[in-house]
């Protein structure tokens, strides 16, 4: 009997959608109280049928034993790092040795980039002038390639630069000499008057 129908069942109730059992020996019969049917399969489904055959299997009273241990897996590992390569690839790499394309950087050229209007710092904006873009991976038409970990350095010889300095700064000190030269003789023809 169930729980919900005597009091003389004190066993502990297994309740599902499906079926209300009590669970002690006696009373192993189905619940027949009001609210609860018996019910194997959910309200709508079909009976559902499965056959077992277990033809042609065998059992073998041999020892049980590990022959080969085979891992076709990778131990767990932690984000360490980017890497770019110079054809653009950005590579993560895990601290146990697996590596992973994460996307791949386009370059874009224009065809004139002296069209290009400047926005802040090294920052640009098309225009009209420049054209449209033509978007291509590092390394394809009209693009040039990556490299990772290098910093681009100044394209100005700085010692040739120094000395184009003291040679401009000579010749103003001397334009500026000459002009007070020529100031003075003004003055002096000036007063001959």
């Amino acid at each position: 009997m169930c729980a919900r129908q005597t009091a003389r069942c004190v066993g502990r109730v297994w309740a599902t959608p499906y079926r209300s059992r009590c669970l002690r020996t006696e009373c192993r019969r189905p619940c027949r109280c009001s609210g609860h049917r018996r019910r194997l399969q959910p309200h709508g489904a079909a009976p559902l049928s499965i056959a077992q055959g277990y033809t042609g299997t065998t059992l073998s009273d041999l020892t049980f034993g590990v022959n080969s241990i085979h891992s076709n897996g990778a131990a767990a590992g932690r984000f360490a790092g980017l890497n770019v390569d110079s054809n653009g690839n950005v590579v993560a790499q895990y601290s146990n040795g697996a590596t992973k394309v994460q996307g791949t950087i386009a370059l874009v050229n224009f065809t004139n980039p002296q069209g290009l209007t400047p926005i802040s710092g090294n920052n640009w904006l098309p225009t009209a002038a420049s054209g449209q873009p033509l978007t291509n991976t590092p390394g394809g038409a009209g693009v040039g390639l990556l490299e990772s970990g290098a910093l681009e350095g100044s394209n100005v010889d700085l010692s040739t630069q120094l000395v184009n300095l003291i040679v401009a700064q000579q010749a103003y000190q001397a334009n500026v000499q000459s002009i007070n030269v020529d100031q003075q003789d003004v003055q002096k023809l000036m007063t001959i008057q």
